[in-house]
């Protein structure tokens, strides 16, 4: 869990988002280069680098004394490689090649693919209980903040929080069932979120490996 926690709060990060579309659209950077199209220092650069860099979505190599980051190519981690695969086909839709438009760009005119969308996307699965939530909904169906409280040893109102973030980033829903609300795994999902939601499934239910 705390694994796939990690690399959502890798790219829950607008800066990060931003370098990443770079890298995306232009293949190669060096460290001066993103720091000008994102009109901040190297040494905030760099930073961003190394934390991506650890989650294994760039890779880096060295020409002389200088340093070219490039996307990570068939990652060994399913989901890693799945949500890189994901990010190229947004970043895909980018038609401008100056750096700085780049990096201020929009994907394109649809809200599903704007940074906030995806940013609010991800933050859904920064969180291990977030996750054990979602496993559980997928494993038994719809079931009520009180039960998986219990089944999860949550304190009530840390369960609730959990829900309501899950909720308002449109992956859960509430449904009344007889005389109480019900959680469940929401099914109207955009292409992003249909994505996104498939790709933690199949990682929290063993099925990639």
């Amino acid at each position: 869990m705390e694994v796939t926690a990690h690399l959502f709060r890798t790219l829950a990060s607008l800066p990060r988002m931003r370098i990443l579309r770079l890298l995306a659209v232009l293949d190669e950077c060096n460290v001066v280069s993103i720091a000008d199209a994102l009109g901040t220092r190297p040494y905030n650069v760099s930073a961003h680098l190394k934390i991506l860099a650890s989650a294994g979505l760039v890779w880096r190599r060295r020409s002389g004394r200088v340093v070219y980051y490039r996307l990570a190519e068939n990652p060994a981690s399913p989901l890693t490689r799945g949500c890189l695969e994901l990010l190229r086909s947004i970043y895909a839709r980018v038609r401008v090649r100056a750096p700085k438009r780049i990096a201020s760009c929009s994907q394109g005119s649809s809200n599903v693919f704007a940074d906030a969308a995806i940013f609010r996307d991800v933050t859904a699965f920064t969180h291990p209980r977030r996750l054990q939530l979602i496993r559980c909904l997928h494993n038994d169906g719809p079931s009520s903040v009180g039960v998986l409280a219990r089944q999860l040893r949550m304190s009530l109102p840390a369960c609730q929080r959990h829900i309501d973030k899950l909720e308002r980033r449109g992956f859960l829903v509430m449904t009344k069932r007889g005389r109480t609300m019900a959680c469940t795994l929401a099914t109207d999902l955009d292409e992003v979120q249909t994505t996104l939601l498939g790709l933690v499934l199949e990682r929290l239910t063993g099925h990639s490996q």
